[in-house]
């Protein structure tokens, strides 16, 4: 069942660097390693590493596992945001030469939020210390990691950028309850606003990313909760949507597609030899609420910008009936299921010069809460 509609994601890049991604902008590559994570070796001059994508997102949160140790005074490294030589911001790990400790963590944190900049410390990358904020005017700056000195090498375990601090759900029902539940149990409880129609929860805590779902209590207390743990990033945006399950026969089960996620079943368009040029697939929709649904439909549309769908795809509501583009399914009870069919034609590269064959079912349909 589907409580919510995903309409933005918020990951942007993560890596453990096994391989080095082309969208990094590196100042000198002799002073950089990778073995079982990025290893920044010290030198004469200052090394700099700007990740591209950066430059013009003006909402993120850029996160940094790393292991750094300066002993001396000048030895610093950390996350820089530069426009020039005369205009940037730091956040930086160094040797405190008038106290005489290490001013160095397991994890750094940048948050940009338009002109505004926040710098924080963390000992697991889940809880969070504040650093610092400051604004910084440069519409287009570089971002990234730094190290300078002469001693000391920097290793970079891991990065990991997403879009914001929260996951937001647009268009709760007011009044209502939503829940953001992990695999061991409801992580918030949000009662929904009547006036600001979006419920806003914070993620940084739970370790970006992590398994979770959506449990919503209607006023008159019923539980609506999606079935299955999705991964989930901080910066992903929600659409609250009371939806029907979708579901396809493979063999003698049926295997749930993940509504409203990617609702592609270009997966299913494989043939055997006893398919020939024509397969059809036994679809059904399943009501697990408490609630009717009407003006039920089916209907096929496109994906991947494939647009000839409409010459391999049909939908009947009988096997040997006439297919086409949208069927209309009516009323699903509460706790009921209806069937339709799929049905595939063959498309062979000698023929057509097309291989594979892209297509999306949507189900529209109406529900009063």
């Amino acid at each position: 069942m589907s409580v919510v509609t995903k309409i933005k994601s918020g990951f942007i890049y993560e890596s453990s660097f096994d391989t080095l991604s082309t969208e990094w902008e590196i100042s000198d590559l002799s002073r950089i390693q990778l073995n079982d994570g990025l290893h920044i070796f010290s030198g004469g001059c200052p090394v700099y590493m700007y990740f591209n994508r950066l430059t013009n997102e003006k909402q993120f949160v850029f996160d940094v596992k790393n292991t750094y140790n300066p002993t001396k005074e000048g030895e610093i490294g950390g996350i820089i945001v530069y426009a020039d030589e005369e205009n940037f911001i730091a956040l930086e790990e160094y040797f405190d030469v008038e106290k005489g400790i290490t001013n160095t963590y397991p994890w750094l944190r940048l948050v940009r939020d338009y002109n505004v900049y926040s710098g924080y410390w963390s000992n697991d990358g889940k809880h969070w210390e504040l650093v610092g904020t400051h604004n910084f005017g440069e519409l287009s700056p570089k971002v990234g990691i730094f190290l300078d000195g002469n001693d000391e090498d920097m290793f970079i375990e891991y990065i990991r950028i997403f879009r914001s601090p929260y996951i937001t759900v647009y268009n709760p029902p007011p009044r209502s309850t939503l829940q953001l539940v992990g695999r061991d149990g409801v992580l918030k409880s949000m009662i929904c606003p009547v006036h600001y129609p979006k419920v806003a929860f914070p993620v940084s805590s739970y370790g970006v990313p992590f398994d979770g779902k959506f449990r919503w209590q209607s006023e008159e207390g019923h539980y609506v909760e999606t079935e299955y743990l999705r991964n989930l990033w901080g910066g992903d945006e929600f659409k609250f949507q009371i939806s029907l399950d979708l579901y396809y026969q493979e063999g003698e089960e049926f295997k749930l597609v993940e509504a409203n996620e990617e609702e592609f079943l270009g997966h299913i368009n494989s043939f055997n030899e006893d398919d020939m040029y024509k397969r059809k697939i036994l679809m059904k929709v399943k009501n697990p609420h408490h609630y009717q649904f009407y003006n039920v439909s089916i209907e096929v549309g496109p994906y991947k910008d494939f647009k000839d769908y409409s010459k391999y795809v049909g939908l009947s509501l009988d096997e040997d009936g006439e297919f086409s583009q949208k069927i209309d399914l009516g009323i699903v009870n509460p706790f009921s299921e209806e069937y339709f069919w799929l049905e595939l034609s063959r498309a062979t590269e000698v023929d057509t010069g097309i291989n594979e064959v892209y297509f999306s079912l949507k189900v529209n349909s109406n529900v009063d809460l």
